[in-house]
């Protein structure tokens, strides 16, 4: 008998596909190896200001991974209280007329990540997973909507959720406080292929050499990483700055550092090269209530390179109860421990156990688990 082909997904995603590459983007691409993918960016005004957003309506082409994008327009102010509902109708009905238009059926799943709930409201709830990536009430001040409506907006994206997906377990508790049982799903990683050549930006640092992948802000604790440059460890740090980080002075003074060395973002093959040539993966994150709840990609990126990693003490990384993945708290710690790790970083032993772990990790799975979810062909 010839099997049934897997169903469409439709993924609604908090990032732009083509943006800084998160949960979201690895997620669909993994899935699109077996199931068609739409993936619906986040909604752009009808009305722009010249020059502030140059994003257009309507569908994107199908890339080489075989996403296909779909970007919704939005209600000028569409984000706010009165136009909020409306604005979610006016979204919903785009998405319908897109998946008609390019998947042909009716018959589709969906992962919701970032959804107007009205929005949300006019799609099968049996056949979806909604994804928890953030304590959204804890980042109500980084995304500049007051707490009590992000609260609000959140009760009605969880009340009518079939499947509930978190990324850490505080969230999961954060949940279970509400009535609402999880799931967590970290992220994953992709085993590099082979082992690259050094890249030529780093033919001048000097060992030892620990390595910070991810965007600059205010999310990160400067202190950390001062004190392993100040401890004779060379920091080779890979991405860029978000524009409203508020200690830009303190970044420009450790930058100033000679052990401190900064590249432009990379990806793929590139940034695993960076990652294989240091000996330390570096997680420096403030001990926010918003970072409490979160999972740094970065954890199995660098695993997966056969480093070990050295976190804050972030719930989600205590959680993987993992020998190579080494916790501080406060800047003497954290450098102390960076140096333990060092004494590592060369065992063969040691190597084997990170990428071990990750490989048991990856995108892959984690596309398996939530087809199982979906339920695939039911």
């Amino acid at each position: 008998m010839t099997p049934k082909p897997a169903r469409p997904v439709v993924v609604f995603a908090s990032m732009y596909f083509d943006g800084h590459q998160l949960y979201d983007q690895r997620l669909a691409r993994a899935l699109a190896t077996s199931n068609p993918i739409l993936y619906v960016e986040p909604p752009t005004p009808l009305l722009r200001r010249p020059g502030k957003d140059k994003r257009t309506f309507g569908f994107g082409s199908t890339n080489a991974d075989g996403v296909t994008t779909f970007t919704p327009a939005t209600l000028p102010l569409g984000s706010r209280r009165l136009l909020y509902p409306l604005s979610g109708l006016l979204i919903a009905l785009q998405i319908w007329i897109g998946i008609f238009a390019r998947l042909r059926t009716v018959r589709f799943q969906s992962v919701f990540i970032a959804v107007n709930p009205v929005t949300k409201r006019l799609f099968p709830a049996r056949r979806s997973v909604s994804l928890i990536k953030d304590d959204y009430a804890a980042a109500s001040n980084l995304i500049g909507i007051p707490k009590e409506v992000v609260q609000s907006r959140f009760r009605s994206t969880i009340r009518r959720a079939h499947n509930v997906v978190v990324v850490s377990p505080v969230l999961r508790s954060i949940l279970l406080r509400r009535g609402v049982r999880s799931r967590i799903i970290p992220a994953g990683c992709h085993i590099p292929e082979q082992q690259w050549d050094e890249p030529a930006e780093l033919s001048d640092v000097a060992h030892p050499r620990a390595v910070f992948v991810g965007m600059v802000s205010d999310r990160i604790d400067l202190n950390l990483m001062q004190a392993v440059v100040e401890s004779g460890v060379s920091v080779v740090g890979v991405g860029q700055v978000q524009p409203t980080f508020s200690k830009q002075v303190q970044f420009e003074q450790l930058r100033a550092h000679a052990n401190f060395h900064w590249l432009p973002p990379r990806s793929g093959p590139d940034l695993e090269a960076v990652i294989q040539h240091c000996a330390v993966g570096l997680i420096p994150y403030e001990l926010s209530e918003f970072n409490r709840s979160s999972f740094p990609l970065k954890a199995f990126e660098y695993l997966a390179c056969g480093k070990v990693v050295v976190s804050t003490a972030l719930p989600s990384m205590t959680w993987l109860e993992s020998e190579n993945v080494r916790t501080a708290t406060g800047a003497v710690e954290f450098a102390s421990e960076v140096h333990d790790a060092l004494a590592q970083a060369s065992d063969s032993g040691v190597i084997a156990a990170c990428t071990s772990y990750a490989e048991n990790n990856t995108w892959a799975m984690r596309a398996d688990e939530f087809r199982a979810l979906l339920g695939n062909n039911q």
